[in-house]
C-alpha cells in the first residue's frame, strides 16, 4: 500500500519510478541491489519492503533482517555509495 502511493504520487508529478515487486528484487540479495541502483541512478531511494506480522511472528529472525537491518544497513550503505 505505501509503496503504491509513493509510486503513483511520484509518477505523477512526472518523475521516473521503478518499483520492483519483491519477486524481481530481493533488498536482501546485495549484489541485485547494487546493480539495481548503479543501472538506475536514482536520485532517492524509498524502502517499503517489509515482512507483514504473520511472517513476522513466524519467523522473527528474517522479520528483523527485512523490516530493519536492510533499511538501516543496506539501503543506507548503498545510497552513501552511490552519493543518494
Amino acid at each position: 500500500m505505501l509503496a503504491s502511493t509513493i509510486e503513483d504520487y511520484y509518477s505523477r508529478e512526472g518523475n521516473k519510478v521503478l518499483a520492483p515487486p519483491h519477486a524481481e528484487l530481493d533488498v536482501m540479495d546485495n549484489k541485485r541491489m547494487e546493480k539495481l541502483i548503479f543501472s538506475f541512478k536514482p536520485h532517492y531511494i524509498f524502502h517499503t519492503a517489509a515482512l507483514h506480522v504473520d511472517a513476522c511472528e513466524a519467523d522473527p529472525e528474517s522479520a528483523f533482517k527485512v523490516n530493519s537491518w536492510a533499511s538501516c544497513h543496506r539501503i543506507f550503505a548503498f545510497s552513501s555509495k552511490f552519493g543518494l
